[in-house]
């Protein structure tokens, strides 16, 4: 089989991939994200169900959860485990185990208080915290054995007082408005950064997927259109 179309299908796949896995689930979750009502807690609920951003000072209810690396007691946190060959000093590194857990909290933010119910799999957005490197030598860290790798490992949390911000869809319940999953998978975003800064982020990353899957698609169907002798593209000698 020719190289060209084989490169070529092999491009078009991976653009594909990344449009249905990577480009539409980016964009939905800015527009839901850009789509939710800022509202403050004591003037904004007035009953029903609806998607609504609430930014204040993070407050435990009843229970934490104790972070994997620090073993300190929070409201949330996330860890990821990236690894890098040994004998490396150089290149990226590869995100090898990424988990992360929220309890149920409240947000205060000066005009009353409403309760977080984050689910089972909440989109969690903090601030680094600790971060530690490992070497092969190591046996067990955390979650994971490191073997004959270079491992980094990075955790970050939402402590009590933190400021936060949370998107989700609150509803009424007898101790008053919960903030909670949507429908069809809509996750409970938990970030300790700005509704503002969230949303760019959020907007940047869906430009960024958005652009790799047109580059891959178009330069996949040239190849394609070429081999099959649709186009003509000039090859420098």
């Amino acid at each position: 089989m020719d190289d060209v179309l084989v490169v070529g299908g092999a491009f078009v796949a991976v653009a594909a991939f990344m449009l249905v896995y990577v480009t539409i689930p980016a964009v939905r979750k800015w527009r839901r994200t850009a789509g939710a009502k800022p509202i403050k807690t004591g003037i904004g609920l007035r009953g029903g169900h609806q998607r609504v951003v609430i930014e204040g000072k993070a407050v435990k209810l009843k229970d934490s959860v104790t972070s994997s690396m620090a073993e300190a007691n929070c409201l949330a946190y996330s860890y990821k485990v990236e690894q890098r060959n040994s004998g490396s000093n150089s290149g990226n590194w590869a995100t090898i185990q990424e988990e992360g857990e929220a309890a149920p909290f409240r947000v205060d933010d000066n005009t009353g208080r409403v309760n977080v119910n984050p689910g089972e799999n909440p989109y969690l957005d903090l601030s680094q915290r600790q971060m530690e490197e490992f070497g092969w030598t190591d046996a067990n860290i955390g979650p994971v054995r490191t073997g004959k790798h270079r491992l980094r490992y990075t955790e970050s949390r939402l402590d009590p007082a933190d400021f936060c911000c949370v998107v989700g869809y609150a509803t009424g319940t007898s101790d008053g408005f919960t903030i909670e999953p949507g429908y069809e998978g809509d996750r409970v975003i938990i970030t300790d950064v700005s509704y503002r800064k969230l949303r760019r982020k959020m907007l940047k990353m869906a430009i960024l997927v958005a652009l790799f899957s047109l580059v891959f698609g178009v330069v996949g169907i040239a190849a394609l259109l070429d081999y099959f002798g649709v186009v003509d593209i000039p090859m420098d000698d």
